[in-house]
């Protein structure tokens, strides 16, 4: 059976694919210490229900930080809601 080559998506290196991709798949990873109760909650969240979700990023990072492979996916972990205007968490 012949080998079909993967060609990287967007113009970029397979590395910079595979940690595009690989981000994306734990962006959220820290929500597993996320009460389902907020998660799941169909109205507005408290302040403080927002100051937990507001952990996940930081959650998400400690997971990370012994795994071998975590150097390809931690940013994307701990700051995927970073905006340029500065009113992003993790600050």
């Amino acid at each position: 059976m012949a080998r079909v080559a993967i060609q990287p998506r967007a113009g970029v290196t397979r590395r910079t694919d595979a940690r595009i991709s690989l981000g994306g798949f734990l962006h959220a990873l820290g929500k597993i210490a996320v009460p389902d109760a907020i998660l799941n909650k169909p109205d507005r969240l408290t302040d403080d229900e927002y100051e937990v979700i507001k952990t996940h990023p930081d959650v998400g990072r400690r997971l990370l930080i012994d795994h071998p492979l975590a150097g390809l996916a931690e940013s994307a972990v701990y700051a995927h809601h970073e905006r340029p205007d500065g009113t992003s968490y993790p600050l």
